[in-house]
């Protein structure tokens, strides 16, 4: 892209510090207890209601949820753990919670075995995955054993260490959704590993959304990286301002990786007669304008032609 390349972060899982699991209950003012296969198993959302807040802020959450009325009946705080890559990557789940009325067999071990197909499914150089139950806790013991977890090593007098080993996969998925790691002594890091900066340009009908510049670290210029966070970036445009008829950038001429990472992402060579950049345009599909105003949305300058 301009000056520098293009790419947009899309961060799904923040890091937390490690810490022995505490699945507790929480109570709730309706007895309602629905199907376990009926509830939703995701990452948490601004709009849930969760049952408490997180005990590390930065923390990823994945949630069991009621359909359509986003209310959260169990929860698991989990992130990567440090300095593991050499033995393969590995996930600690630290505190999860249920809501008293849906303490019932099942759901806990429901939404572990969601929680694992997801970092499977996201993250596949994760080899691992554990948890901390307490000696005396017989009902999340089997619940966790139910998900697939299996007792190791353990010198705790209090709690007890299951591990669950994910199957092997031969393909490491560079390309995957990420999970900044837990460090030693309880720090808490979020790692950027791209950005882009993006406008609605000036005095434009319909209006266009300009792409100025983009920066990724060099050790993440994989093939499809970028692609796969542009397709975000516009997922994001279209979704929080309908109205945008269409999305442009530049790259430089001779640059084959991201002229090639644009038309993945579904960018076509639009008019240019620079000689050192070429214009890529993303149409948008055409929507009625929206009854009320929409998401504010940053404004740049238009575009110098020099």
């Amino acid at each position: 892209m301009v000056a520098n390349r293009p790419s947009r972060l899309i961060c799904l899982v923040s890091a937390l510090m490690p810490a022995t699991i505490s699945l507790t209950s929480q109570q709730q003012s309706s007895a309602f207890i629905p199907d376990v296969s009926k509830l939703e198993y995701r990452l948490a959302e601004p709009s849930d209601v969760l049952i408490t807040n997180k005990v590390n802020p930065t923390a990823g959450l994945f949630v069991a949820v009621v359909p359509k009325r986003n209310v959260v009946v169990g929860s698991a705080e989990f992130g990567l753990v440090a300095n593991t890559e050499g033995s393969g990557e590995k996930v600690f789940i630290t505190e999860g919670n249920l809501r008293e009325h849906f303490m019932h067999p099942g759901l806990a071990s429901k939404m572990l075995k969601k929680l694992l197909e997801y970092i499977h499914s996201e993250r596949r150089r994760v080899t691992k995955a554990w948890i901390r139950v307490r000696r005396s806790d017989e009902f999340f013991t089997s619940e966790v054993t139910e998900a697939g977890f299996q007792r190791c090593g353990s010198s705790d007098r209090e709690w007890l260490n299951f591990c669950y080993r994910f199957p092997h996969s031969t393909n490491k998925n560079p390309v995957s959704w990420i999970m900044p790691k837990i460090q030693a002594g309880g720090r808490i890091l979020q790692v950027v590993v791209g950005s882009a900066e993006f406008g609605l340009v000036e005095n434009e009908s319909p209006e266009e959304v300009y792409i100025t510049e983009g920066k990724l670290k060099k050790e993440w210029e994989l093939p499809g990286l970028p692609a796969k966070m542009l397709k975000k970036l516009l997922e994001y445009i279209e979704e929080k301002r309908p109205q945008v008829a269409m999305a442009w950038t530049e790259v430089e001429r001779d640059d084959k990786f991201y002229t090639k990472e644009l038309k993945k992402a579904g960018f076509k060579r639009c008019d240019s007669d620079d000689f050192e950049y070429r214009t890529f345009c993303y149409e948008f599909r055409q929507k009625e304008p929206p009854a009320v105003g929409s998401e504010p949305f940053p404004v740049i300058p238009t575009p110098s032609d020099e």
